[in-house]
Formats: C-alpha cells, sequence, structure tokens
C-alpha cells in the first residue's frame, strides 16, 4: 500500500485539473556541497509561518485561493526569505544569480509544500481521487511502455541535500517527504516519442512509440540548473505467479560534479517486496565522463551516459497475493546546480543482450542424465559501457552451491554443476545466475539471468550420448562467386543404453532475423539412430543443436565451415542483425544489415553501387533499403581480381501485424532426372491460410508460381538450373510475408557428393583411442585422469568389456568383430562421456 505523503520523490505540475495552474513543489535544502558537521545540522532555523488550521477545502479553487493566501504571507516574513538566500549561497549557484526573484520563487514554492502536507487528506481527494480510494491496480506489465501515457502510474516530487550513496534522500537529518502530483509536468514526468536525445544522442524510447522521461536537463525553477529535484514513478500491483520475474529497462543521463560527495544526481529501482534486489547507483559509479552541448546557451559539467539497459527483480513466491509497488527514481544533485534524467520503458519486457551494462542467461532446460550431477550451462554479453575492457568478474547461483564451473570468454559461454544435495527434500528448484561485470577498478551492479527450474531426474536410464560431424563448405554452384549459394551438412550418431529413448534435434540460431524465434526443430525418432541434417546456408551463422534422448538434454554450438566460393580473400564477411525499421506517414518500411569482414583494418574494400573505401575488421550498417517482396544482390570487391557476391532477404515487415515463419527444410531433385527439383517448408501462422509466390532469378527475374501452399508444403517442380526467391504469405494477409532464398541444387545436376574435410564434435574428453577406427585385435587408450573407468557397448546397448587403470596409456585387447561400438568413461566434472569406435 503506498502513503501518499510518504515517498521518496518529488515533481510538480503545470496544471492540476480544471485549468488552475499548481506551482513546482519545492522543498529547498540548506546544506553546502560537502557533509555538514553534527552541529550545523542542530542549528537553529527561524521559526516559520505554519499554515491556517481548520479550513473545509471542498472545492480546487478554494484550495488554490488558500495557497495562494498562504503564500503571500510567508513571503512577507523577512527572516524566511534570508534564510532561503544563506542556502543558495552554500550552494553550487554563483552568487549573481541569487536574485530577489530566485529567493521568492523558493520561498513560495517551499509555503506551497507545507500547505500541501498540512492539508494532504483534502489535497489527495480533489486532485486524486482514484489514488485516495486506492479502488484500482493494474497488472504491473499494464501499459508497461507508456503507449497509454501515465494509465496505472502515480508521480511523487521532493528534495534532498544527500544520500545519493544509498539512493535515499534526506533533507536535513530526516528523510525526504515526497509529494503526490498531476502528470505530465513540465521537466519532470514527461512522455516522450521515438527519436534521439538531443543533447547526448541517445534513443528516447526503446520499445514501441513511447517511454517516459524522468526529470530533465533543464530545470524546473532555473532553466540550466538542477534544483534539489527527486522524482519518481510509482506502480502498484498484485503480485503473481507470472509477474514475479520483473524487468525494467532504463537509460540515464547525469551529471556528474566533483566533490559532491553523497550528493551526485543519482538513480534508484526498488520493488517494497522484494528489497533484495534494489538497484541504486550515483553518477559517480559510472565513471564514462564526456562534455555535451545543445542549443541552449547552458554550460553543462561532465556527463554520464547510459544507454538503455534491464534490470531484473525476483520477487519471492511467498508475496505472490500481496500488493506491491514499484518504485523508479531519479534525482538532481544535492548542491542545486546539477542535472539528472532517465528514460524509463520496457517494463516486463525479457532482458537480453542488448542491455549496456552487460547480460547473463541460462538454458530454459538444464541437461542431465539420472546418475549424473545435472550440467547447467548459459551465455553472458560484456557490457559495452565507455570502452571495451569488461570482464565477467564472478558468477554465482544465489542461495545454492555449484561445482566444476567452467566460463569460456572466448565463446561468452559457462556451464556449472548443481549437486543434488542442493535439492535437500524437493524435486524441483529454482535457479538464476548472479553476474559481476567489472574493469579492474569498479564493478559494475550486479546483473541477474532468467530463473529456470531445475528437477531431480528418476528415470532410470543412465546415460546418452551422441557423435557429431559436420561436413566441409559445398560450393553448390561450382566456380560460381556467389557465396550465398555456399551451404553444409551435419551428421548425428545417437546413442543410449536403453533402447527405444525417443529423440528430438532442434536447431536454435544465434541471429535470427527480427520477429522470429529462429527455432525449428530437425528430426525425431529413437534410438539408436544416425541423422543427416541439412543442407544449411553458411550465411545463416552459427547456430546451437539442442539433443534430447529420453531425460537427457544437450546443447552444442554449431560453428558453419568457412565459404568455399568466389574470392578466398572476402570469403571471411559475416551478415548479421537484419532489422526492420516501421515506415511513417505512408511510406514502406525499411531494413538494414551488419557486415563485417575480418582482416587488416589498414586494408579497405568497396561494396558496388553502395559504398567504398570500408576497412577490413570493422562492422558496417548497410542500408536502408525499402522492405518489399525482393531480396537483394550485392557484390563486393577487394583490389582489381578479387570479388564476392551475395544475396540478402529483408525482414518481415513490422509496421503491420505480421505473425508468420517459414523456413526451407530440404531441397530435393526431380527424380525423373529432368534437373528439375521441390522445396519443402516448415510455415505457420496464426493468421489463415498460407500462400506462396515464386520468382525465378536468371536471366531475369520472373514470377513463375502461385497459389495456396500445399498440405505438404511442398513447392515445385522449380526450374533447371535457376535460383529462386519465395514469398510465403497469409492469403487473406498479403501484406505480411517471410522471403526465403533458395539455390538451385547443384546436386540435381553433379550427383557425386562433394568431398572436404569433416570437423567432429564428441562431449569434450579426456581420453583419445588410438587407433581409431580400429584396424586389429588391439587398441590403446590415452588418458589423462588420474583413474580411468570405462565401459565399451555394442551398437544395441549391450555392456560388452568393463575395466579400470591408472596412468596415462592403457591397451586393450578388442576381440569384437566389425562395426560400431561405444566407449563409456567418467570425465574430470564427474559426467559420463562417451566415444564412438568403428572395427574394421
Amino acid at each position: 500500500m503506498v502513503e501518499p505523503t510518504l515517498h521518496t520523490t518529488c515533481t510538480v505540475p503545470p496544471v492540476c485539473g480544471g485549468g488552475i495552474p499548481l506551482l513546482t513543489l519545492l522543498v529547498f535544502l540548506t546544506f553546502s556541497v560537502m557533509v555538514r558537521p553534527v552541529e550545523l545540522l542542530a542549528q537553529q532555523r527561524p521559526m516559520e509561518i505554519a499554515p491556517p488550521k481548520g479550513l473545509q477545502l471542498t472545492t480546487r479553487e478554494a484550495f488554490e485561493q488558500a495557497v495562494r493566501a498562504y503564500e503571500e504571507r510567508y513571503l512577507t516574513d523577512a527572516q524566511q526569505l534570508e534564510r532561503i538566500r544563506r542556502d543558495l549561497m552554500q550552494g553550487d549557484l554563483p552568487a549573481e544569480e541569487i536574485t530577489d526573484e530566485l529567493v521568492r520563487s523558493y520561498a513560495r514554492q517551499e509555503a506551497r509544500q507545507r500547505f500541501i502536507h498540512a492539508y494532504t487528506k483534502q489535497y489527495l481527494e480533489l486532485y486524486f481521487p482514484v489514488t485516495a480510494s486506492m479502488d484500482t491496480l493494474g497488472d504491473v506489465c499494464d501499459n508497461g511502455g507508456f503507449e497509454e501515457d501515465f494509465k496505472y502510474y502515480e508521480g511523487y516530487i521532493s528534495l534532498f541535500y544527500y544520500g545519493s550513496d544509498s539512493c535515499k534522500p534526506y533533507r536535513w537529518t530526516l528523510p525526504s517527504v515526497f509529494t503526490q502530483v498531476q502528470m505530465p509536468l513540465a521537466n519532470r514526468f514527461e512522455i516522450v516519442n521515438k527519436g534521439n536525445d538531443t543533447l547526448v544522442g541517445i534513443p528516447m524510447v526503446k520499445f514501441g512509440q513511447k517511454a517516459l522521461r524522468l526529470n530533465n536537463k533543464y530545470g524546473h525553477v532555473r532553466m540550466c540548473s538542477g534544483d534539489y529535484g527527486v522524482d519518481r514513478i510509482v506502480k502498484r500491483f498484485v503480485v503473481t505467479e507470472e509477474n514475479r520475474e520483473l524487468t525494467v529497462w532504463y537509460a540515464l543521463v547525469l551529471e556528474n560534479p566533483s566533490g559532491h560527495y553523497n550528493a551526485q544526481p543519482f538513480f534508484s529501482i526498488r520493488c517494497d517486496v522484494a528489497p533484495e534486489f534494489d538497484l541504486c547507483f550515483d553518477a559517480s559509479i559510472l565513471n564514462c565522463h564526456a562534455y555535451y552541448t545543445d542549443t541552449s546557451n547552458c554550460r553543462f559539467d561532465k556527463i554520464d551516459v547510459l544507454d538503455w539497459t534491464c534490470h531484473t527483480i525476483k520477487i519471492p513466491s511467498s508475496a505472490v497475493g500481496d500488493t506491491a509497488t514499484l518504485e523508479i527514481t531519479v534525482s538532481d544533485c544535492g548542491a542545486g546546480a546539477h542535472f539528472g534524467y532517465a528514460y524509463i520503458d520496457g517494463i516486463c519486457e525479457p532482458c537480453d543482450n542488448s542491455s549496456k551494462l552487460g547480460s547473463v542467461s541460462l538454458e530454459q532446460d538444464p541437461y542431465y542424465c539420472a546418475v549424473d550431477t545435472p550440467r547447467i550451462c548459459g551465455s553472458f554479453s560484456l557490457p559495452t559501457l565507455c570502452h571495451q575492457n569488461w570482464i565477467l568478474k564472478s558468477l554465482e547461483v544465489p542461495g545454492y552451491q555449484i561445482t566444476n564451473l567452467v566460463i569460456d570468454p572466448n565463446t561468452t559461454s559457462f556451464c556449472f554443476n548443481l549437486p543434488y544435495s542442493n535439492f535437500k527434500n524437493k524435486d524441483c528448484i529454482d535457479v538464476y545466475v548472479k553476474a559481476i561485470f567489472s574493469d579492474g577498478n569498479i564493478e559494475l551492479p550486479a546483473v541477474l539471468s532468467n530463473t529456470i527450474e531445475v528437477c531431480k531426474n528418476t528415470s532410470n536410464t543412465t546415460y546418452a550420448n551422441y557423435y557429431i560431424t559436420i561436413s566441409s563448405c559445398h560450393p553448390n554452384k561450382r566456380g560460381d562467386d556467389n557465396i550465398s549459394d555456399d551451404f553444409y551438412t551435419v551428421t548425428v550418431d545417437l546413442f543410449s543404453q536403453t533402447q527405444g529413448d525417443e529423440w528430438t534435434i532442434t536447431r536454435e540460431l544465434d541471429d535470427p532475423y527480427p520477429s522470429e524465434t529462429g527455432v525449428h526443430k530437425l528430426a525425431e525418432g529413437v534410438t539408436n539412430a544416425t541423422v543427416e541434417l541439412g543442407p544449411f546456408l553458411i550465411q545463416e551463422g552459427g547456430w546451437d543443436m539442442i539433443i534430447e534422448i529420453g531425460p537427457c538434454r544437450y546443447r552444442e554450438h554449431i560453428t558453419p565451415p568457412p565459404y568455399c566460393s568466389g574470392c578466398e580473400d572476402l570469403r571471411g564477411l559475416e551478415i548479421s542483425n537484419v532489422q526492420c525499421i516501421p515506415g511513417n506517414s505512408g511510406m514502406p518500411d525499411q531494413w538494414t544489415f551488419d557486415l563485417f569482414v575480418p582482416g587488416d583494418p589498414n586494408q579497405t574494400y568497396d561494396l558496388t553501387s553502395l559504398a567504398t573505401g570500408l576497412h577490413f575488421n570493422t562492422k558496417y550498417t548497410i542500408g536502408p533499403f525499402d522492405v518489399i517482396e525482393k531480396c537483394k544482390n550485392f557484390q563486393i570487391q577487394y583490389g582489381n581480381s578479387c570479388s564476392n557476391k551475395f544475396r540478402v532477404c529483408p525482414p518481415k515487415p513490422c509496421s503491420v501485424p505480421c505473425d508468420v515463419e517459414a523456413r526451407m527444410t530440404e531441397v530435393a531433385c526431380d527424380e525423373l532426372g529432368t534437373g528439375q527439383y521441390y522445396v519443402k517448408l516448415d510455415a505457420n501462422t496464426t493468421l489463415g491460410n498460407l500462400c506462396y509466390k515464386a520468382w525465378q532469378l536468371k536471366p531475369f527475374r520472373a514470377l513463375i508460381l502461385l497459389g495456396n501452399l500445399p498440405a505438404d508444403k511442398t513447392i515445385g517442380p522449380l526450374p533447371k538450373s535457376k535460383e529462386v526467391e519465395l514469398s510465403i504469405y497469409p492469403c487473406n494477409f498479403p501484406s505480411c510475408f517471410k522471403m526465403i532464398y533458395v539455390p538451385y541444387p547443384d546436386t540435381c545436376l553433379h550427383p557425386e557428393p562433394y568431398t572436404g574435410i569433416n570437423t567432429v564434435l564428441e562431449r569434450k574428453e579426456k581420453l583419445v583411442i588410438i587407433p581409431n577406427p580400429i584396424l586389429s585385435e588391439e587398441v590403446f587408450l590415452h588418458s589423462t585422469l588420474s583413474r580411468t573407468y570405462f565401459e565399451i557397448y555394442n551398437l544395441q546397448g549391450k555392456l560388452l568389456y568393463m575395466d579400470s587403470f591408472e596412468g596415462a596409456v592403457y591397451r586393450v585387447q578388442y576381440p569384437f568383430r566389425e562395426g560400431v561400438y561405444f566407449l563409456r568413461y567418467r570425465n574430470d566434472e564427474g559426467e559420463y562421456a562417451t566415444i564412438k569406435l568403428i572395427k574394421f
């Protein structure tokens, strides 16, 4: 329950309904910048004129008339005016700015606040009848992006002298008292539209079209200075299971004056039912100083800027059903001459790796088998604040003990074991990760991951395993310089001790197109099995293969092989971060993508007809281009004789609802040997039946097929030797479409397989078998373990042999007949690992 008169921030509305002006409420602080001795705090202040008692104020007009009368009486007190003048002189204001008009302005506001607090009940009933009766509560996620302006929010203002270190503002020796105000309020509570901040250039909106700006670079009393202000936005809500994982996106602009101990501009987020997740930092923590100017004549001090960042609050389950209060606060400095302001958006929008203070995430499901300790993995992104020297300093799972923590800074990933001792008498527990990032000098506020549920496994299955082979690049059109045609395949051997275990293989793209999950089921079946997957286009980038076998779940990252078409110097190019930009005023949506070509940064290349002199090893955003039903061709040129072509398809339109996902799952040659081919899709939408269009690209772009997508989602026959572009769209909603580029399958003309080097991924092994394949009746085991326990099984899961040894090398007699076998052992992490053996 919010107590309206005891909040820690304050702001003032320009108008309080009925057309009656309501001046800024300001309690002036009388301390200098440095910490005052106790005896100074106790000095006798002039006796302030008290508001009259017993007034019957039943209308806003009567309330305003009484306020004005009290203000005029207050301004006749010469002692009060002199006190305020002395207080101003002890702050950061230049003496020439402390005019009689400024002194009277502060006195008038001080009088107004004193009067309101003397008549708090009448004030709330007249100006905030909903708050006074407290009869409505929205969910915390309702209007979380301020698209409906201030609906479900309350605004409070106050002033402070010190307390920025803890984000608990104080006026003299007592906590700052907050007064509720009407919103919007100029320079304090304002809804902003999409665009960039005019002072520091960061986007003002993160999601949708609107956001909240809390406080301002311009003062609410004096234009070019902060005014001791503390502004707070408040949202009350009922805690549910669905909103316990609460997130808030914010961006900050804080002046960072020197010598302001515990009196800096500060920012905080807190929820009263989860105080351990409070966020608090003042300007001195950011340490990203720069100087900025705008079109005003104001002179600003150095400024810290924090672009959009996400904060997570994890509300305990014990609070479900309770009323909670979310408070977001930003302040000026405690000496009255510097500002702080914030942009707030995306309450309940998930945190992701675009958060400037870094991010950390856990896999939605950990993988483990019955006799293994659960092994949980995740990934992190480093902060992109100030510089690039951040590291992941520490990682912990609050409330639980973990073992075998491995952090890989190259892949920005981590894994750890969660011993069963953490479960105690519970079958399942909720876990999340707390990450601390540092540059060696300062530590940033903790970053929290998503929460996942980990359960004990009661299955009788003891282990499952796999063996992955990634092919080298297939050039598709041999001798062509179009790298977008290059593809590869993946082979997976799946093995489980319990025959008949069901399995699925899912693909999760590292960099999916906007508004697409990038998650697709590739195959499913029953162990034991060998599965051929693909073809996959190299241009799509890396992805995670999620393998689920019975009760076991594993995740392996698949890195495509290098391109093999075109000029070798340009084969490392990476295409990423395709983005859609909504069109305005009837203009079409536009799109961009990022291009990165590794190499010597002193060398340059050209993007024909678009850009020249682009540097290797530098990421560029290419575009914008109109979002239309057509993929776009590009040619990259290095020197006179080195060039590659590539093709990028636009994202789905983003200014209209466009719930459609589609991907190519199979390209098959016509069985009659005509050279024609078929394309099979995985496609779905919630917007009705799907239709398609198909264009051939050579010798010119021409529409060749269209109609309803067949039930088996197979399109064809498509013409011999012709690449094709597909548009997949809801039949009744053609402005929503997904574009797919389909390279012509070279195997339809050249059935002989392309040979190359394969990459093998196995579970991380500490044991090597030599030779493998096995050509004789003995084999040597090379181990890095202090003692190695191993077992050998046949393809049907039958145990054939078991033994153990100490030392680095062990000779094993291998009398088994030709076939496929699996050697199983325990590695250093206490997990089972399996190696595939082949006997010739």
